[in-house]
This record gives structure tokens, sequence and C-alpha cells, in this order.
């Protein structure tokens, strides 16, 4: 097992992971001796130091390029977009939770990604999913816990933690949303698309979406088509209807 930490920004010819379609990492590295490459983005230099040294047991060769900004990391990408995988703070300062992810998805859209966070409510999990995050890892999870995720993430898979299963709350009436929520679940109950709801309402698609996860969790539903059809999105539609401007 090695590892080399690489903090510069010098580019290297692209991986034949990102050159061609097939091929796990894990295996790849195993087999040929080619490092598997973490983008490593944390803005504590002893947390990125302790995640290094835990994802050098990922695989057998392990090469982590650190950032300690959102920005610095978008600088490595554009120097060399050739990584396996990247290993995101979700804390990162000047960053909206959501902003980060969404940046370095465009920048590497097909480079998986995890999430590392403190707190993991449901509907944060689900909004960094639907973001094109491929795993959110709360940071009290131990060490194997994470080496499972990002294992599972290579294989292909998709990791969450176990508390976005646990049953919601019994329903106690409406739930209390935003105006905004109200909104957005007004465009839903009137069959509305992600893209559709962000026109009208004149914000991004990906806040769209955490509007959406939010619904759903506040109203105990399993799906958008199961909040549309709930009693406070029909009256909410019946208001829009009578009052466009509401």
């Amino acid at each position: 097992m090695g590892i080399r930490r690489e903090p510069s920004l010098a580019p290297r010819p692209a991986s034949r992971h990102h050159r061609e379609h097939g091929g796990d990492a894990a295996t790849r590295a195993r087999g040929r001796l080619v490092p598997t490459r973490f983008l490593l983005v944390d803005d504590h230099a002893l947390i990125r130091e302790g995640l290094a040294l835990a994802l050098a047991r990922v695989t057998e060769q392990v090469e982590v390029v650190e950032a300690g900004s959102c920005e610095q990391a978008m600088e490595r990408l554009a120097a060399d977009p050739s990584f396996d995988l990247i290993v995101l703070d979700m804390q990162l300062p000047g960053r909206s939770r959501l902003d980060a992810v969404t940046a370095l998805r465009d920048l590497a859209p097909r480079t998986p990604l995890v999430v590392l966070s403190s707190e993991a409510p449901s509907d944060l999990v689900h909004a960094v999913l639907a973001a094109g995050a491929r795993g959110y890892v709360p940071k009290s999870v131990s060490t194997e816990i994470l080496l499972h995720a990002v294992r599972l993430v290579f294989a292909g898979g998709v990791y969450v933690p176990a508390t976005v299963f646990d049953p919601p709350p019994p329903p106690t009436g409406d739930a209390a949303l935003t105006h905004r929520q109200e909104q957005v679940l007004a465009e839903l109950a009137a069959g509305a698309s992600t893209d559709q709801i962000a026109i009208a309402l004149g914000i991004a698609d990906v806040t769209v979406r955490v509007h959406v996860a939010t619904i759903i969790r506040a109203l105990h539903v399993e799906s958008r088509e199961a909040a549309a059809r709930t009693p406070l999105a029909l009256r909410l539609l019946a208001r829009r209807s009578t009052n466009p401007r509401s």
C-alpha cells in the first residue's frame, strides 16, 4: 500500500479511466499499479491529512491531490481532470452547501463525487444527490464506513447514511412551509417540471430541487407526485387560480 500526496498543479495526461468508458478504478489500480487519484477538498489541513491517510487504504497505490477551497479544487480540475474520485467537504467557507457540488460536477461530470458533512438531514442528502453527488458521508462515521462508502461508489453504487431511511414523525396537520415553498408546491400540483418551475419563479433548477426535497419531507410523503396530490397542494393551486400573484 502506498500513498503520494500531491499539492502541485502540474498537469498530467488523462488516465485511461477517463479516456475510455469502462473499468473499476480500484481493480485497475491493483492490476496495473496505476495510482487511484483522489481530489480531496477541505479547508482544514489537519483534516485533509487524516483523510489522506484513510484514503490510502482504498487501493494499493493512491495519489491524493489536495485543495483547501472550492476555487483551488476548480483550478486542480482545470489543470488535470483525470481524477478517479472527488471527496468534498460540504462546509467550505464562502460557498453554499450545494454550490460547490454543482461547480465541481460541471467541471468533471464523469468523475464520481462523495460529500462529507457534519450533518445529514434527509432533505439535504436528497438535494446533494440530486445535484450529482454519488455519496453522502457524515463526518461522525468510522474510517471503515468511509472506506466502504468510497469503495461502493467506485463499484458504481450510491452511498447514503442509514438515517435517511428513518421513518418520519407522524403528520400533525398542514406543514409549515415558506412562501417560496408554497409557490413550488402549487407549481407541482399544476404538473410543472423542475425546469418549468425554475423559469416560472425565476430561480435555479438546483434551488427548485432543494425546495422539493424539503416539501416532501415536511409533508411526510414519498415523492413529488404524492406531494402534488396532498390537500395543501390542491388548496394552494386553487388559491393561485383565483389569485395568480399569490
